[in-house]
């Protein structure tokens, strides 16, 4: 059976980084932030797939999604 999805918008060092690492077990997660150098570490940590967008620039995050199939 398929885990079910998590996606987090602007990750960090703090309380997001925290949430997708409290999820990464029963999540398949996707990170979304600025900076890859930042998500690094932890998407190798959590085993998610990292999305760059800059979420305060709400047309970013419609575009990623249609882009998406």
């Amino acid at each position: 059976m398929a885990r079910p999805k998590a996606v987090t918008i602007g990750v960090e060092d703090g309380l997001s980084a925290a949430l997708a690492r409290e999820l990464s077990p029963d999540y398949s997660s996707t990170l979304a932030a600025r900076s890859a150098d930042k998500m690094q570490a932890l998407i190798e940590e959590a085993g998610a797939q990292m999305v760059l967008l800059d979420a305060t620039k709400g047309k970013a995050i419609f575009r990623k999604r249609r882009s998406k199939p």
